[in-house]
């Protein structure tokens, strides 16, 4: 099955815009810096993914499992961070979220 996972890539971010994060350093756990943040753009496939999870009513957690990624992999795709690494990964990501999930047993 792993074979049918749909590859993903990292996309390019369009730009940046200033924000705060929380930076974990030794001598101060709790500490908050400004940081430039990338801005990505969305795309129709995330758009869609998006639009189809929620119309079949699946949460990020179900929606991972059926495609068999991260559910910060299907947000990644949805926000435009991440793409299918090709058409056919694409329509294999389509299809996975399509199909319904296997009973156990």
């Amino acid at each position: 099955m792993s074979d049918r996972i749909p590859k993903l890539i990292n996309a390019r971010p369009v730009g940046t815009s200033r924000g705060v994060a929380h930076i974990n350093m030794g001598d101060n756990p709790h500490r908050f810096q400004e940081v430039e943040l990338p801005i990505y753009e969305k795309t129709s496939v995330g758009l869609r993914l998006r639009a189809m999870r929620k119309a079949l009513g699946l949460n990020l957690m179900e929606a991972s499992r059926r495609v068999g990624i991260r559910p910060s992999e299907v947000l990644g795709l949805e926000s435009g961070r991440l793409h299918p690494a090709s058409p056919e990964d694409e329509i294999r990501l389509f299809e996975m979220l399509l199909e319904p999930e296997e009973s156990a047993g």
